[in-house]
């Protein structure tokens, strides 16, 4: 393949990456293999930066098809994006950083304590409470 042939094919790909496609795609789409591709990506840092900068766009597409959908209507979808567009607006999980040993108590939550956490209850005083916990209380 010439230079100039590469250089079509490269930015053919590029574009259909950006347009939304499929590795697979985009690479047909540039009159190549994925193979050729991936081979290109990993002894060119330039065309791997425009690759990953191409599927920042293909993300935004996506990013815009969900909007999309949650507008009208999914309102897990819309529960989905508020949960990561603005965690600490809307914000329904805790984050604990805790080192647990495997078959120790956090593995073995009572029914009762899971429903205490599933009704919002902080995690650390459910565990807390608990007659075995050797933490901090």
């Amino acid at each position: 393949m010439t230079k100039n042939l590469r250089k079509a094919a490269e930015d053919a790909f590029i574009a259909s990456i950006s347009a939304g496609n499929t590795t697979m795609k985009a690479a047909d789409a540039a009159g190549v293999d994925r193979v050729t591709v991936y081979r290109w990506l990993q002894v060119d840092p330039a065309l791997l930066a425009r690759f990953e900068d191409a599927k920042k766009c293909r993300m935004t597409i996506l990013d815009d098809a969900m909007f999309a959908t949650a507008v009208n209507g999914s309102a897990a979808l819309q529960i989905f994006l508020a949960c990561n567009w603005d965690p600490a607006r809307y914000k329904n999980t805790q984050y604990v950083d805790a080192q647990i040993k495997p078959g120790g108590p956090v593995t073995r939550l009572s029914p009762s304590e899971l429903a205490r956490i599933a009704k919002g209850e902080n995690v650390v005083k459910v565990l807390a409470d608990r007659k075995d916990f050797k933490g901090d209380k």
